[in-house]
């Protein structure tokens, strides 16, 4: 068996580990990837500083990279250490979700309905082949715009979802790394034989 595809289905276990770390517990899979953004705004935040600190020599200058950076490495600190500050990122974050969704939900619920309206004076074919999207725009709008006012009323549904979601990606790269590890343990026996 190679080093590599021991690496992968190790890997692959792992990644099975934290995506159903990340299913059995959704919120915090959601805020700990709002933490790793976090690091990552801090990362961009320090070199913005540097790339500042090499330009200040070279007489190329601008106050905007060295604001960007400071202000990067505060949002990025307040992501990774306040958790106050990622519950009201994720919650705001979830109520304008909820707020496209409900708006994209009773947008095509009045599309439907006009769609309706229109083909209602056609003849009986167009009416046939029109109304079954249209019933359709109408009964999708209303879904969305309950969806968004659930979302809107309850902005931690977003976040478990998003937390599902987020498990199951992981899950299925583990699941891919294993099958991919597993076949390549069984090339290697096939070539030894």
């Amino acid at each position: 068996m190679s080093g590599k595809s021991v690496a992968e289905i190790v890997g692959g276990a792992v990644f099975l580990v934290i995506g159903a770390a990340a299913i059995f517990h959704p919120a915090s899979a959601f805020r700990t990837i709002l933490i790793i953004a976090g690091i990552l705004i801090i990362v961009y935040g320090v070199f913005q500083i540097a790339g500042w600190s090499k330009r200040k020599n070279i007489d190329f200058l601008s106050p905007a990279d060295l604001v960007s950076g400071v202000i990067s490495l505060v949002i990025g600190i307040l992501f990774v250490f306040s958790l106050k500050f990622r519950n009201a990122v994720s919650d705001i974050y979830a109520v304008i979700m909820g707020i496209s969704v409900a708006v994209g939900g009773i947008a095509l619920f009045i599309s439907g309905v006009s769609d309706l309206k229109q083909i209602s004076g056609a003849g009986k074919a167009e009416f046939v082949k029109f109304r079954k999207n249209s019933v359709i725009k109408v009964i999708l709008g209303i879904v969305f715009a309950a969806i968004g006012i659930l979302i809107i009323a309850k902005p931690e549904s977003l976040i478990k979802i998003i937390g599902y979601f987020i498990g199951i990606l992981i899950l299925s790269g583990g699941i891919a790394l294993i099958a991919d590890g597993v076949s390549k343990r069984n090339e290697d026996k096939d070539v030894v034989e």
